[in-house]
């Protein structure tokens, strides 16, 4: 091919001289200015204001399914992303301890009970017993009491959900055999038919946005198919983050109820917020510009 394209420059030059080496640009002095210029004016063209942020699909209605008491997760009766409806089963504490518990005040109750009759036989001879009557019943009443709990907590070790969805969790490996206490939270359960947006603007990223703002949202998934949302909710404080940044949370909605199909929950990609207009000057040395107020005061 080296051979063939040097044949064929060769015979070509032979047929146009000079001509092909004719310089027809004007000269260098002349293009560079007119493009500096043309550069500088359009400067001045109004454009948004955009940021990117990280984004995830969670859901509007969302139920935190959280540890009822003390104890130690014994099983996951679900996988993630299942659905599921109202009274299923989603995890299980370890029972042992609490049925032993409920064993033995079941035998407290047997005992006081027997007692109290056995009481109630001689308080009509005997005045110490009939005395001592008060005391049986009330130990009774006692035992009775810490059986019922004992039940109560017995059944808190079956953790139910309240409301149909789907429940969004990571890992039910690393969810099982590990101690818990009241309020840890174990997974969520979100309705399917109502998702938004959640989007981890970071700080240095900041601008001023509104209720309302468009935002456009690019999935990992399909990155090809940007879905269309507005900013419903924003935020005036940072929180950290679970990586020790912080960061803005914001919430958008997406503006075509048809596009839920193809979007599932959990999904992760990148939104871009649109902000106020600004010239194109301003847009592109608004970081350089920061860095130099917060370096050095000007």
């Amino acid at each position: 091919l080296e051979r063939v394209a040097e044949a064929g420059a060769h015979a070509w030059w032979a047929l146009k001289g000079r001509a092909l080496t004719r310089q027809r640009w004007l000269p260098s002095r002349i293009v560079i200015p007119i493009v500096l210029l043309f550069l500088f004016a359009a400067g001045f063209w109004q454009a948004p204001l955009t940021v990117l942020a990280p984004v995830e699909v969670s859901g509007r209605h969302s139920v935190t399914v959280s540890a009822p008491m003390e104890g130690v997760v014994d099983s996951i009766e679900v996988t993630p992303n299942q659905r599921v409806m109202a009274g299923t089963v989603l995890a299980r504490l370890e029972d042992t301890e609490l049925r032993n518990a409920l064993a033995i005040s079941e035998r407290k109750v047997t005992v006081a009970g027997a007692r109290l009759a056995q009481l109630q036989n001689a308080s009509f001879a005997d005045r110490t017993a009939a005395r001592e009557l008060k005391v049986a019943e009330a130990e009774l009443a006692l035992a009775r009491s810490e059986r019922e709990l004992a039940q109560e907590r017995l059944t808190r070790t079956e953790i139910v959900t309240e409301t149909d969805g789907i429940a969004v969790f990571d890992n039910p490996q690393a969810l099982t055999g590990r101690p818990v206490s009241v309020g840890d939270k174990l997974m969520e359960v979100v309705s399917p038919d109502n998702l938004e947006f959640t989007i981890r603007l970071p700080v240095i990223d900041n601008i001023a946005l509104e209720e309302g703002s468009k935002v456009r949202v690019f999935l990992d998934g399909d990155p090809l198919s940007p879905i269309k949302a507005t900013l419903s909710r924003t935020s005036y404080r940072a929180a950290t983050q679970p990586d020790g940044s912080f960061a803005y949370t914001l919430t958008a909605r997406m503006q075509n109820d048809a596009e839920l199909r193809q979007v599932r929950i959990g999904a992760h990609g990148t939104a871009q917020l649109y902000g106020e207009n600004h010239s194109i000057h301003y847009i592109v040395f608004r970081r350089p510009l920061s860095w130099l107020r917060q370096t050095f005061g000007v």
